[in-house]
């Protein structure tokens, strides 16, 4: 199982089960790679580059892009109800940027989508209605391990089914 105590060998071991997940709903969706989605967010699992974790820290980029009848997707894909402070505010810096290009161009939504298991139907939820559930829980949690800095990293857990 792929968990924060387990070393990062054991973590880039073991299946991305959200983004199976995801994986299965777009071929559901009979929507194809690099036609209508791209995964396009930083995975250590898949770019074995030294530092590649770096990557993150660096440029503001979701999971997956899906481009369908005139609108454009960017979405973050989890597998688990804990939402890190650093997704959240990735999340609301595209949402941000977005608005400025919003209508301008095409619709754009930012969103998160749930996956509880890789068959499971997911849960999405579009960045507005995520910035009510974050905005309505006071109570940060904090994993035992730091970030790259030593800094605690902070969640939320969110309250969906």
């Amino acid at each position: 199982m792929d968990k924060y105590t387990n070393t990062y060998e054991e973590r880039q071991s073991v299946h991305d089960m959200a983004d199976l997940g995801m994986q299965n709903h777009l071929e559901k969706s009979q929507l194809s790679e690099n036609v209508h989605w791209a995964k396009v967010g930083p995975d250590a699992k898949t770019n074995n580059v030294p530092l590649f974790w770096l990557v993150s820290q660096i440029i503001l980029c979701p999971d997956y892009v899906v481009a369908i009848n005139d609108k454009l997707y960017l979405i973050e894909v989890k597998g688990t109800k804990k939402l890190k402070l650093t997704d959240y505010e990735k999340l609301r810096e595209m949402y941000t940027k977005a608005i400025d290009l919003q209508n301008q161009i095409v619709k754009i939504e930012i969103a998160l989508m749930y996956f509880s298991h890789p068959n499971a139907k997911p849960i999405w939820i579009n960045f507005e209605k995520l910035q009510e559930m974050w905005n309505s829980i006071d109570k940060f949690e904090e994993y035992p391990e730091k970030d790259f800095a030593g800094k605690p990293k902070l969640y939320k857990v969110l309250p969906f089914v």
